[in-house]
């Protein structure tokens, strides 16, 4: 599963990179975890937005897959999730919001 976090369409790898420079300077740190900056095109997916704890988004998945799977569909590839809120003190785990993404084609 990719996790991803959704930025604006100007955002570029320059700017990207930058903001890693930043941020390790900031945090005072020479490693980070394993980030990177992905530009995707566009394709057929299926997505719902969750509301709620992170750790419950396999079991949305789950039934999402079944969904399509009445529907016609089939997922190709691991699903996305994108946040929508970071993963903060500040904000609640219970009101994170986050869309589960996957490609799908018709059977």
């Amino acid at each position: 599963m990719d996790q991803m976090m959704l930025v604006a369409d100007c955002t570029t790898e320059e700017m990207f990179l930058r903001a890693l420079k930043k941020m390790k300077k900031n945090l005072r740190v020479q490693d980070l975890p394993t980030i990177s900056f992905v530009e995707r095109s566009p394709s057929l997916c299926a997505q719902r937005l969750y509301v709620g704890h992170y750790q419950n988004t396999k079991e949305v998945f789950e039934e999402m897959k079944k969904e399509l799977t009445d529907q016609g569909y089939r997922t190709l590839g691991p699903r996305r999730d994108i946040y929508l809120l970071p993963a903060m003190d500040c904000y609640p785990a219970e009101k994170s919001k986050t869309i589960i993404s996957v490609d799908v084609e018709k059977k």
